[in-house]
């Protein structure tokens, strides 16, 4: 994350003319999240422990450049976009296939699933939150599919692995969160 942020500095550094302020800084999400950000940077200096505040906010910045000013900017362009979705899609696709052929070698027992998801994942939870994260985008690529091609038969496949994944994660978190992308999905759509 720290690493991330040096490179945002340095992109931002050598391409602002790339980047869309006025869009950016007009938009009511990075209004509300830079909101947050001041009244932080207020409650430090008001603080009784100001080093331990410090450190928070420090950390909080960690955050908020790597996983929300960093993707605003970099995600402009829908080829970066579709890029680095496919870049995602095809490196994960591969690892929830493999998972689930070295858990099938253990008959998808709930004490032994740690083993078949090293050395990619840490442990379950992480495995399958991150498999029912990228399942919407999976999902959004099949609808937007033209039926019956290459990359709606590959998307259909992918749906149905992920969701085996995610119920082979035995991480309750992940099938509640593919629960409510679904409601989600269903209520945006009406």
């Amino acid at each position: 994350m720290i690493l991330n942020s040096g490179f945002f500095l340095f992109f931002c550094l050598f391409n602002y003319r790339k980047i869309k302020l006025k869009s950016l800084l007009l938009h009511p999400l990075f209004i509300a999240v830079m909101l947050s950000v001041i009244w932080l940077i207020v409650t430090v200096i008001l603080s009784k422990n100001s080093l331990l505040s410090a450190k928070f906010l420090l950390k909080k910045t960690w955050y908020i450049i790597p996983f929300f000013l960093w993707p605003i900017i970099f995600f402009q362009e829908k080829k970066v976009v579709i890029r680095s979705y496919q870049l995602l899609f095809s490196s994960l696709f591969v690892i929830v296939i493999v998972v689930l052929i070295r858990f099938s070698a253990v008959g998808f027992a709930f004490d032994r699933v740690h083993d078949p998801i090293q050395p990619f994942f840490q442990n379950h939870a992480m495995y399958g939150s991150m498999v029912s994260v990228t399942l919407p985008f999976v999902v959004a690529a099949f609808t937007l599919s033209r039926k019956l091609s290459i990359q709606w038969l590959i998307s259909l496949a992918a749906i149905l692995f992920f969701l085996a994944g995610v119920y082979y994660s035995y991480s309750r978190a992940a099938w509640v969160a593919v629960i409510f992308a679904g409601g989600a999905y269903i209520a945006i759509r009406l």
